[in-house]
């Protein structure tokens, strides 16, 4: 996906049912300002014009809808996990219609205090 070609209205929410676990909801509409356009200059190994890939991109300027949802676990104040899960619903930017789904879970151990990188000579 190139950045340059992309709008994005993005908001979110949370939620926390007791102390340790936090809950994000978010939703995100995509939309580029111009349909898939190649560059022909930039015909990767060939002196060929490049083209679009076939099958790829739609004449439409929606690139889709992005529902995520993310449960945050504070085990202790040095050790946090989550769970975070995407759902993708491709606008008419693309030629292929299926959702994409998209999981990933995570611990995080954070230390907080002073950790010397070299020794001083005195």
């Amino acid at each position: 996906m190139y950045w340059t070609n992309l709008k994005m209205f993005k908001t979110e929410s949370g939620l926390t049912p007791w102390k340790p676990v936090t809950l994000v909801f978010g939703y995100s509409h995509l939309d580029s300002m111009e349909p898939y356009a190649v560059n022909p200059y930039h015909a990767t190994g060939s002196i060929a014009p490049a083209s679009a890939p076939k099958g790829y991109f739609g004449a439409g300027l929606g690139r889709g809808q992005l529902l995520d949802g993310r449960v945050v676990y504070s085990i202790n104040r040095n050790v946090q996990g989550y769970f975070n899960m995407e759902k993708f619903m491709p606008g008419d930017f693309y030629k292929i219609q299926n959702n994409g789904y998209w999981y990933r879970f995570d611990i995080t151990y954070r230390y907080k205090g002073f950790v010397p990188f070299h020794q001083s000579r005195g």
